[in-house]
């Protein structure tokens, strides 16, 4: 999926668009979707610009709401 807005049915919260791709502008950046229905495989680019502060990517879910409690399934930075 190309971003260049918030796709129909997902939730944003401190997310810029630019380069077809969502640019999370803040450390409590989120965008979520109520369901992504059998993926094959679901990609993640986690990179910084000039900031040299590491950052941590948490992939989440929820099987009750997109509102709601969410566990975290895998955890990403610059370490793996």
């Amino acid at each position: 999926m190309n971003f260049t807005t918030t796709p129909t049915d997902w939730d944003a919260t401190n997310i810029t668009y630019g380069s077809n791709e969502a640019r999370f502008t803040a450390t409590t950046g989120e965008l979520s979707t109520l369901a992504i229905a059998n993926p094959s495989n679901l990609t993640f680019d986690l990179r910084r610009t000039g900031n040299s502060t590491a950052k941590t990517l948490y992939v989440e879910v929820s099987t009750t709401t997109q509102n709601g409690t969410y566990t975290i399934i895998e955890t990403y930075d610059h370490g793996n």
